[in-house]
């Protein structure tokens, strides 16, 4: 049997909390460093969107090219794949008690659900690598032809991506296995994965450890359906077994916070990437061990525990992300504007960088540069560093540019 209900309020106590404590704290970190011009707004709006599951379509009416080098300093851009989840999980709440329903009375069978869940899965996957190489045109417009191309986007798209949350369903429903053959599987797959990520060409420039972390929180997660009692029911020691449960456990956390930390550390460091990954992932584990420790399992409890009823958790959790959200929207954000960015120029010691020229450093016949949001930050860095190199003198007034052609025709 299946309860849409059920299912739907275990989610929302394990995964929204935890959810709305990385926007609120993205929200807050946003109004600490990044610019009033742009990047706020944008870290505040997106939270909204992220905090009720349509980021994915978001990015792509607004769009927002993931690969784009100004989304390298997005803090929520990794919200889509959560809001991708999310939309797969409602229509799955839906469509689930109705297939119940027909397994209770015997209309079909538990093996039919498997491989109509099967064929699912490969129609997916062949429309995913289909428009991956032949994309459609953007969405324009209200109309149903546009509904339609947000839902086969195979980057944003729920239709595209339901393969990955098939086979997961697939694992789900497949038997308990014995831990010896689960070691044998888990070996080879890992083998085979990590062979796939050298060879892919989209992953050639990518980072292999970070998707072999990915591969390793996988395990953990599919380590649930192994056998771990004896014969005589006591549980079987393995530390390796153990870890990558804990991992597995933790993956939705590391998963949640690994990307703000990521675009702090690589922004506001002029460390090697190596270091600059190793302290990303430090900070990111700690935060994800408590995030966790203190969210997470506490709001796992049964309804038992009169303070987390799935309505007071979703009171709680909308309203808090509204509460930092209306505070930086309406009071903090302009309050900044209204002093000319004095506490976010991105210069050596403040000044307006609306009115008058913001000196860069002292070098040999002057560098000035007027900077404002990430693509003016951007661009005045790269033309900072040739003047340098150069003896140069450059004066550059450049602020609030929102089109990446404008951007592109004035770098080259």
């Amino acid at each position: 049997t299946f309860s849409a209900w059920a299912f739907v309020s275990r989610r929302i106590r394990r995964l929204l909390p935890a959810l709305c404590a990385m926007l609120c704290g993205s929200i807050v970190i946003s109004t600490r460093f990044e610019s009033w011009l742009a990047e706020q707004w944008r870290t505040q709006s997106t939270a909204l969107v992220a905090l009720f599951s349509f980021s994915n379509i978001w990015f792509l009416v607004d769009k927002i090219d993931y690969f784009s080098p100004s989304n390298e300093f997005n803090l929520l851009l990794h919200t889509w794949s959560l809001s991708v989840e999310e939309q797969f999980y409602v229509a799955f709440a839906l469509i689930a008690p109705l297939i119940s329903f027909l397994v209770r009375i015997q209309k079909i069978r538990k093996s039919h659900v498997r491989a109509l869940l099967a064929v699912f899965v490969l129609i997916s996957a062949i429309i995913f690598i289909r428009l991956t190489s032949h994309p459609l045109s953007p969405p324009t417009g209200v109309s149903i032809k546009s509904f339609g191309k947000i839902l086969l986007n195979p980057f944003y798209g729920i239709v595209s991506r339901s393969w990955e949350f098939g086979a997961g369903i697939l694992v789900a429903l497949g038997p308990v296995v014995q831990r010896k053959m689960a070691n044998t599987v888990s070996g080879l797959s890992l083998i085979a994965l990590f062979v796939v990520m050298r060879l892919w060409p989209s992953s050639t420039s990518g980072n292999h450890w970070l998707n072999l972390a990915a591969v390793v929180s996988a395990a953990g997660i599919c380590m649930r359906r192994v056998e771990t009692k004896h014969s005589d029911g006591h549980s079987a020691p393995n530390r390796l077994f153990a870890l990558l449960v804990s991992i597995g456990d933790r993956s939705y956390s590391l998963y949640l916070w690994h990307w703000p930390f990521l675009v702090i550390v690589s922004r506001y460091s002029r460390l090697d990437r190596e270091i600059q990954l190793a302290i990303a992932w430090t900070m990111t584990a700690v935060v994800a061990d408590l995030s966790y420790r203190c969210i997470e399992r506490q709001f796992m409890r049964t309804r038992q525990v009169a303070p987390y009823t799935t309505r007071r958790v979703l009171l709680f959790s909308w309203s808090s992300v509204i509460g930092v959200f209306l505070v930086a929207w309406l009071i903090f954000t302009p309050l900044l504007q209204s002093r000319s960015g004095l506490r976010n120029a991105y210069v050596d010691h403040g000044c307006d960088p609306w009115t008058q020229p913001c000196p860069r450093g002292p070098i040999e016949n002057g560098v000035l540069l007027l900077v404002g949001d990430s693509h003016a930050m951007a661009v005045s860095e790269a033309i900072y560093n040739v003047a340098n190199e150069f003896n140069l003198g450059v004066i550059l007034r450049a602020h609030k540019w929102l089109d990446p052609q404008e951007i592109s025709t004035f770098s080259r």
